[in-house]
Parts: structure tokens; sequence; C-alpha cells
């Protein structure tokens, strides 16, 4: 009676197999987590720019009121816009007693609202 042995070489080529599947499954986190840093690199890049024309918006709007010349349009009343390249600038103004403007200044990129907040102004 003869006993069939199996070969070694199956054992080491389950093994290695293993060992690549390992491998491409450790590829495929490490991408993802790149793409993902990559994104929130950007996402921070893009508020910190949004906050910084939002601050200059803000001390305008403190000076003086805004108007067609800074490059905004009334949308409808107390609503103005303004589109550049990267970003759309929106500000809504909501009359307050004694002649001030509370001025809400939302600043987005697509669909994204990257800051919004509120700047008094006016008064005597």
């Amino acid at each position: 009676m003869k006993v069939e042995r199996k070969s070694k070489f199956y054992v080491f080529l389950m093994e290695y197999l293993w060992s690549i599947l390992f491998f491409v499954l450790a590829c495929i986190v490490c991408v993802q987590l790149f793409v993902e840093s990559y994104r929130i690199s950007n996402l921070a890049s893009d508020k910190n720019e949004a906050l910084l024309i939002g601050q200059v918006i803000a001390e305008d709007l403190r000076m003086n009121a805004i108007d067609e010349e800074d490059g905004f349009i009334l949308i409808e009343e107390n609503h103005y816009q303004k589109n550049t390249d990267k970003f759309v600038i929106d500000i809504y103004q909501t009359p307050k007693t004694l002649d001030y403007v509370e001025s809400t200044i939302e600043v987005s990129k697509g669909h994204t609202v990257l800051i919004n907040f509120a700047v008094m102004s006016g008064g005597q």
C-alpha cells in the first residue's frame, strides 16, 4: 500500500498567496489614509483662505456699506453676493436699532459653507 504525501510546494504557494493578499490589503488601507489626509489638508487650506477673505470683508463692512464697486451684486433686499474664481461670498444684512446693521458673512465653495459669522456695524 502506497501513501501519497502532499507536496511541500503547495504549502509554500498558499503561504505566498496569503502574504500577497495581506500586502494588497495593507496597500489599500494606506492609499485610503493618504487620500483622506489630502482631502482634509485641502479643506483646511480652503477654510483658511475663506477666513482671510471674510476678515477683509468684515473690516470693509465696519468702515462703510457694501456696494457694487466692491463687486457685490444685490440678489434681493439685504442680500449681496460676489463670485470669485474659487469662492461664493454672501452677505445678509439685518437692520437693528440705533442705525446698527448686523451683517452675516458666508463664504462657500461649491455647496460647502466654509465660514459663517456675523459682524455688527453702523451706529452713531
